[in-house]
């Protein structure tokens, strides 16, 4: 047996949601405990989760008292489980709904691979099906376009965006060629898997970060070490809610960004602020990246002037945007 600890993270009131998520993993042998982190949850909530606690021989409720961000939130939860007796760590989001064979495809295929990479920080990553750049990346055989191309700004290239226009994108691969495998560049929290002396080697999440980004500048830190991670297609996670910034049906405008897609502020400004914080690993082109920058901006502000009602958040872009130069001197 495997001993494996699962950390998850909840917030609000998302009971309906972590309950099937922790249906299935009671189910499996492997799952020694599962350490929910309470992210300032509604007292209704707590109230639910203490009686499904309560009933079970592996549920432990981590309550962090108030909404400390994903990046403290999971940090407290790995710490927390490695006070059990476990060898391995699976993260996952609260909406993140494992088919039945993910985690043993997962143990099998660590024990195969982790020792390709000695003395190197090694990690696996289960598939959700909704992050199709994951896959994608894989079939093409880049891990980098998980994250898209160097010098971008929030993910805007000019000249991405004048190959789409003439017609020059690279089409997504739909037959995987037998390819069921391969590494990525960095990972969201919801499907790593490792084992628990990865954090002895790389640390834990960085608190600063507070919410988004904070799982790609952890994982990222694999790759930086000369270390792996490995994307199986065959270990499979349903989302069961979508992310804002991958909501395709707020896409379908003309004019869109991931910044229409939400009306919460904090998104907004961690979003925006932490995915400029964490591109600058990707920047050998300032002047590059300046043009891409202001270009963006450009656009952004005219087409939120042109959706009057999105204007609002303008302001708070560009105040992530300052704040993001200050970032790493605290």
């Amino acid at each position: 047996m495997k001993r494996t600890g699962v950390v998850t993270l909840t917030y609000g009131d998302r009971v309906h949601l972590l309950g099937p998520v922790l249906d299935e993993l009671e189910c499996l042998q492997d799952i020694f405990t599962v350490v929910v982190v309470c992210n300032g949850i509604t007292s209704e909530a707590m109230k639910l989760l203490k009686s499904r606690a309560e009933g079970s021989d592996k549920i432990e409720l981590l309550d962090m008292g108030f909404n400390s961000g994903s990046a403290k939130g999971f940090k407290d939860g790995m710490v927390e489980v490695e006070k059990h007796s476990v060898d391995y760590i699976w993260l996952l989001d609260d909406d993140n709904l494992p088919a039945s064979d993910a985690l043993h495809i997962l143990q099998e295929e660590y024990t195969k691979l982790a020792p390709r990479y000695p003395g190197k920080p090694f990690c696996l990553l289960s598939y959700r099906p909704d992050r199709s750049r994951y896959r994608s990346a894989v079939l093409q055989g880049d891990p980098q376009a998980v994250i898209g191309p160097y010098n971008s700004f929030l993910g805007f290239h000019w000249k991405q965006k004048l190959q789409k226009a003439l017609g020059y994108e690279l089409e997504e691969q739909t037959s995987d060629g037998g390819i069921r495998m391969g590494q990525v560049l960095v990972a969201p929290y919801g499907g790593m898997f490792f084992h628990k002396e990865l954090l002895r080697e790389i640390g834990y999440p960085r608190e600063e970060f507070f919410l988004y980004g904070d799982d790609h500048d952890f994982s990222y830190r694999i790759t930086q070490a000369g270390g792996a991670i490995i994307l199986l297609l065959d270990s499979v996670i349903h989302d069961l809610e979508v992310s804002f910034h991958l909501d395709k049906s707020a896409s379908r405008k003309r004019i869109s960004s991931r910044f229409f897609k939400t009306e919460s502020r904090n998104a907004i400004y961690y979003s925006a602020r932490n995915s400029i914080v964490f591109e600058q690993n990707f920047v050998n082109r300032p002047f590059e990246y300046l043009v891409n920058k202001y270009i963006y901006l450009w656009a952004l502000g005219l087409a939120m002037l042109w959706r009057f009602r999105h204007l609002w958040k303008f302001p708070i872009i560009l105040k992530a945007v300052k704040d993001s130069k200050s970032f790493n001197a605290g």
